[in-house]
């Protein structure tokens, strides 16, 4: 009885745990059609891996090698995670994974990938190569992948060339951050018409040549960030009517034409923090009726233009914060907007034609680390959705705070 017991108590335990009793090597989790063999210090790829198996995680271990024929017994394999080893992949490596579609080699230490490594798997769907040491990619190895949609080179050094990404029909998503890059092929993105995200950020571009994206018409996604960009990117996003979101923080950008965003019609969200911003044009957002999000915090900004946000009525997160306001800056229009954020500027005066009352959806202000003496409650008693107004670190919190209404949204 007592035997009985413990075997269903082991039966049990192994379901609630995701152990299958079947197939499933020492030190792996197994469940259904998924081996994970994650953090398991192995030195070799187990041998006993259910046939079934569709996900293998083997990523965190101490492996180096795969030997030929490794994978021939596992027909229905899609997914094989492999990141964070050290492995020297062989052209043999993926030999008999005809169904592969994902393959993680993130974090393996790789300084050169075999040309014969990805000749097999002509179903692949998501491939990343992340975090590793590569300078070039050989000539033609991604040209059979023509199902691949999602590639991830980031974090390596590699160095470009017109048609690295020649037969990448498919691709929708590219990730090239973190290389170093200083220059862009201009023809580089020719080859490929269906990319929706591309990620160029962290790198050390001067220069984005003007007719880069002329072919990506399905862009939605751009995302340029910490690179040494000036104002001279504009020019290579106009046009791209499919774009929704816009990342050129962490750049140069000091100047902007009067109309600068007017192509892109459809931005949801656009940041252009810590650049070198110091005027806005009048007509700064003009044609951008669909933002939601706007970030131009860590910039010089002293002043906006007063009619600004007259037509943007999506708006709904403003990020002011971290500029050179010495009174809080007009802010006419934004009727739906939620959230604003002028922390940490040089704020010491509200004036008195300001008003939010007709800011009905704001629910955050966020006037903290300025020189505030004085806030008056009136100005925002009639903001029923507001629930804070944040004045951390001013003076009127540790100099005068019995000045401040204690049922107000007013708050230290």
């Amino acid at each position: 009885m007592k035997k009985g017991m413990a075997n269903t108590f082991t039966f049990l335990l192994s379901i609630l745990m995701g152990v299958s009793g079947d197939g499933c090597p020492s030190k792996c989790v197994c469940f259904s059609s998924l081996t994970d063999c994650r953090s398991a210090n192995l030195k070799a790829v187990p041998q006993d891996i259910a046939p079934k198996t569709e996900t293998l995680f083997l990523s965190n271990n101490q492996l180096t090698t795969i030997n030929s024929g490794t994978f021939t017994n596992l027909k229905n394999l899609t997914f094989l995670g492999l990141s964070k080893n050290n492995i020297s992949p062989q052209n043999d490596t993926l030999q008999s994974l005809d169904n592969l579609l994902s393959l993680d080699f993130s974090e393996n230490g790789l300084q050169a990938i075999p040309a014969g490594f990805l000749q097999t798997p002509l179903k692949m769907v998501w491939l990343s190569f992340a975090n590793n040491h590569l300078k070039k990619l050989p000539n033609d190895i991604l040209r059979k992948l023509q199902s691949l949609s999602y590639l991830d080179l980031s974090d390596n050094i590699l160095e470009l060339h017109d048609n690295t990404f020649e037969g990448l029909d498919n691709l929708n998503t590219l990730i090239l951050s973190g290389n170093g890059l200083s220059s862009i092929p201009t023809n580089i993105f020719k080859l490929i018409n269906k990319l929706q995200i591309l990620d160029l950020s962290n790198n050390d571009l001067t220069h984005f040549p003007t007719g880069l994206l002329d072919n990506q018409q399905n862009l939605t996604d751009l995302i340029l960030n910490n690179n040494r960009l000036s104002q001279s990117v504009l020019p290579a996003i106009r046009g791209l009517s499919s774009l929704k979101y816009l990342y050129l923080s962490g750049n140069t950008i000091s100047v902007l034409p009067p109309v600068p965003f007017t192509d892109v019609p459809h931005l949801v969200k656009l940041t252009l923090s810590n650049n070198s911003l110091s005027v806005l044009p009048d007509r700064f957002l003009e044609g951008l009726y669909q933002l939601t999000v706007l970030d131009l915090s860590s910039n010089s900004i002293a002043t906006l233009p007063r009619d600004v946000f007259q037509h943007n009525n999506k708006l709904e997160y403003l990020h002011l914060d971290r500029n050179d306001f010495s009174k809080t800056p007009m802010l006419l229009g934004l009727h739906t907007v939620r959230e604003i954020n002028l922390c940490c500027c040089k704020i010491s005066h509200w004036p008195a034609e300001l008003s939010l009352s007709h800011m009905e959806a704001l629910e955050l202000l966020d006037l903290s680390s300025n020189f505030l003496v004085e806030m008056d409650y009136t100005i925002v008693k009639n903001n029923v959705n507001l629930k804070k107004v944040l004045l951390t670190q001013n003076p009127i919190c540790s100099e005068s705070p019995s000045r401040l209404p204690k049922a107000a949204p007013l708050t230290c």
